[in-house]
This record gives C-alpha cells, sequence and structure tokens, in this order.
C-alpha cells in the first residue's frame, strides 16, 4: 500500500495565497481581469501609468514620451523608469489584454509573489513565526494599506517587490552564480523606482559589515564573499552600459 504523505505547509501556503488574489485583485476588479474601460483606477497617477504603459505600446519603445503627455511636444527624452511599462506591454500582447488591465493586474500579481518570497525569507530562520506570520500580509490588501493601489503607487510598488527579491538574493550568496540575479534585480530595483535603490545599498552595506565583522566566519569565507560584491558591481556597470 503506497502511502501518500501530505505536506500541510504548502498546503497552507497555496491557500493562503488564493485567498490574497481573492480579496486584492479578486474583489477590486470585481473577480474579473478583462474590462471595457479602466476599472477601479481612483487617482490621476493610477491614469498616469496606464497612459504611458499605452504610449509604450502605441510606439514599440520609450525612447521618446507620447506627445499626448508632454502638452504636445515631440521627441521628450522618455523620462520616467520603464520598466513597469515594458512589462504591462509585454504582458497586455501576451493575454490579450488591454494594457489598463495588463499593468493593474501585474502589479497585484508581483505584490503577492513578494508575500511569498518574505515568507521564505522568514523561513530561513524560523518556520513556526513564518507561518504564523504569514496571515498579516492581509492588512497589505485591505483598507486603508491597499489605497496604494488605486491610486496609482505602481512604480513603487513594484519596486518594493524587488527590494524584497534583492533582499533573497543577498541572504542565499551561497547559490552558485548567485551575483548574476543579485545584479539583475538590483537593476531592475532602479529601473522601476529608483528610491527603492538606496534602501537596496544601505541593506547590502550592513549585510556587508555584518559579515565582515562576525568572529565565526573565516578569512576564506570573508575572501568569497569580497568577491561576490565584486561581481554584483561589475555585473551591475555591464548592465547599465547594456541599457545606456
Amino acid at each position: 500500500m503506497v502511502k501518500i504523505k501530505i505536506d500541510l505547509e504548502k498546503i497552507f501556503v497555496v491557500i493562503f495565497l488564493a485567498v490574497l488574489f481573492f480579496i486584492g485583485p479578486g474583489i477590486l476588479f470585481d473577480h474579473r481581469i478583462k474590462h471595457e474601460f479602466p476599472y477601479s483606477y481612483l487617482a490621476s497617477d493610477a491614469f498616469q501609468h496606464q497612459i504611458r504603459a499605452e504610449a509604450v505600446k502605441d510606439a514599440g519603445n520609450f525612447k521618446n514620451e507620447a506627445f499626448y503627455i508632454s502638452k504636445g511636444f515631440d521627441n521628450i527624452v522618455g523620462r520616467y523608469p520603464p520598466l513597469i511599462y515594458h512589462l504591462a506591454v509585454v504582458f497586455s500582447y501576451a493575454s490579450w489584454l488591454e494594457t489598463y488591465d495588463s499593468i493593474y493586474f501585474l502589479i497585484y500579481f508581483f505584490a503577492i509573489i513578494g508575500v511569498l518570497i518574505f515568507y521564505f525569507l522568514i523561513r530561513n530562520f524560523n518556520k513556526n513565526v513564518a507561518l504564523i506570520s504569514l496571515p498579516l500580509a492581509i492588512i497589505a490588501f485591505t483598507l486603508p494599506a491597499s489605497i496604494g493601489f488605486a491610486y496609482g503607487h505602481w512604480p513603487s510598488l513594484l519596486g518594493q517587490f524587488f527590494l524584497i527579491a534583492f533582499a533573497w538574493c543577498v541572504m542565499n550568496l551561497e547559490l552558485e552564480k548567485s551575483y548574476i540575479m543579485t545584479a539583475i534585480i538590483f537593476s531592475s530595483i532602479i529601473l522601476s523606482h529608483t528610491s527603492e535603490g538606496v534602501f537596496a545599498l544601505i541593506f547590502l552595506a550592513i549585510f556587508f559589515i555584518i559579515k565582515f565583522i562576525n568572529k565565526n566566519i573565516k578569512k576564506k569565507r570573508n575572501k568569497k564573499y569580497f568577491n561576490w560584491y565584486c561581481h554584483i558591481f561589475h555585473s551591475i556597470a555591464l548592465l547599465y552600459h547594456y541599457f545606456y
């Protein structure tokens, strides 16, 4: 007789993520992913990002701002971190959704995945604490905290997701070639919402200092950490040279 092992932890996490989708984008979008017009847009910033994504879709790039965003002027250099708009356009083509739906859904999707990554961060220290703290994420998807979604704080929310992912990469630097993913994630922070990059650097500096002053770390491992940091900044420099 074959015994089936049930992993209650994984079942709980999957159910909880489903609950987040239900109370977050589910309720806000009236449990529909496709709408006939911009739905649940409650501030001008939301329309600003939706229109800019639409402009990128029309132009095929973000080299210049659309004339209807820049008071009728042409050849105005695209001046906003572009990642959120490119992701929205790619998802719009892939899903056949309008950009006002694709960009909104992606923000909620990344926010919920950020909750999952944060769970794994806490789980590295204590699984029970991670399970107990997971339901607290509901606060971020209910009023008044969730007003940032409807008001269009989308670049900041995307930057915060990448900031959490950056912390996960730093905490898992023992993985092979982890500096490549760390550099990509850090570049994504800058290309989403620049201010989160400052917090990423502060976190990286604090982590670096703690690792080097910890007496339990051997000199050989210190050298490995130093090489890891050098690889990160070298990879970031290469990425920015490629994009700019």
